[in-house]
């Protein structure tokens, strides 16, 4: 059951665009959970973290990445997802990894 549930998830949820087609990544970023919301509830966790003396190093550099990316107008009002990109993910790899593919097909 637990597996079936994984799955699922990351069906909808694959930030590399091409995985999935019905996962926001693959259609432009344009539904989904807005990177804004993201920041806000990474906001939300790292200071539920602090109030039990807890320290989130990585959730703290996720925060700031979130930010800067969430004010980028390449990024803004996207799904969360956006990250990939805005990180320098390559949007492009699945087109070119069938080209690829189909190069070597041919030699």
């Amino acid at each position: 059951m637990r597996l079936a549930v994984l799955k699922n998830h990351l069906r909808h949820f694959n930030p590399v665009p091409g995985v999935y087609p019905d996962a926001p990544s693959s259609n432009g970023c344009q539904k989904g959970f807005k990177i804004q919301f993201m920041k806000k509830d990474i906001s939300l966790a790292l200071d539920m973290a602090r109030r039990v003396g807890s320290t989130n190093v990585l959730g703290s550099v996720g925060l700031q990445t979130y930010k800067y990316a969430s004010k980028g107008e390449r990024c803004k009002d996207l799904d969360s997802q956006i990250v990939f990109r805005y990180l320098g993910g390559n949007v492009n790899w699945n087109a070119e990894q069938k080209e690829r593919e189909l190069r070597l097909r041919c030699t």
